[in-house]
């Protein structure tokens, strides 16, 4: 299969890599798993085993129609388009999606309510949620306060086909808190104004004199 340049696919082919993504979802039998980014389905049968339904959405048309000539789960729903699009109620998201992708998957799943899931990222984006103090950007207070990390490992390039040039990390969360769409469209406009004072209950602040509670605060309030 030619790699689909125009999605920045880089496909998992370890088998073990794959199992231990899924056994590190924490599927239970009665749950609803939904899987952005379907690609060659490496993980979309194992997810099968485990899960009473599986929702897998591939927004490439070619991979959609391979996929479908080859899944066959009856527990499998397959859908084409934007999994960030469904309405579909799940439990556990589960995702090796292009790195471009990152944060658009971390603010959907801030908003949408779940219990956990697992996602494959650029270790460079692992590191950048994670972040604190000046490194702290939007997507880091989205994350820190809507989700807990309960566990993580790092994947290397020869685990997938092309290589990627990076090293990738997998993360697996719960979801701790809800944040609307609003508040979290309202955090980038506050850091896009990162050395403007912040007006606060406690007086005109910097940004990074304050806390993620109060950086919320202010977001939820404008």
């Amino acid at each position: 299969m030619r790699r689909r340049r125009r999605y920045g696919q880089h496909f998992l082919v370890s088998e073990a890599v794959a199992s231990r993504i899924v056994e590190a979802a924490d599927i239970r039998g009665e749950d609803t798993v939904l899987e952005v980014g379907t690609g060659r389905g490496i993980l979309t049968p194992m997810l099968c085993r485990r899960a009473a339904r599986v929702i897998s959405v591939e927004s490439d048309a070619r991979l959609y129609e391979e996929a479908a000539d080859a899944l066959r789960q009856d527990n499998l729903t397959l859908l084409h388009g934007d999994g960030f699009g469904t309405a579909e109620r799940f439990d556990v998201f589960v995702s090796n999606l292009p790195y471009s992708e990152s944060r658009r998957a971390v603010e959907w799943l801030a908003a949408t309510p779940f219990r956990s899931g697992v996602m494959m990222v650029q270790e460079e984006f692992a590191r950048k949620v994670a972040g604190t103090g000046p490194a702290r950007r939007a997507v880091s207070v989205v994350w820190q306060e809507a989700f807990e990390v309960d566990g993580s490992f790092r994947v290397g390039p020869r685990n997938f086909d092309p290589p990627p040039m990076v090293d990738s990390r997998v993360l697996r969360f719960r979801k701790r808190s809800t944040v609307p769409s609003d508040t979290i469209r309202n955090l980038h406009l506050i850091f896009s104004r990162r050395r403007k004072l912040l007006h606060t209950p406690r007086g005109a602040r910097r940004l990074d004199d304050m806390d993620n509670g109060e950086l919320m605060a202010v977001a939820e309030s404008m």
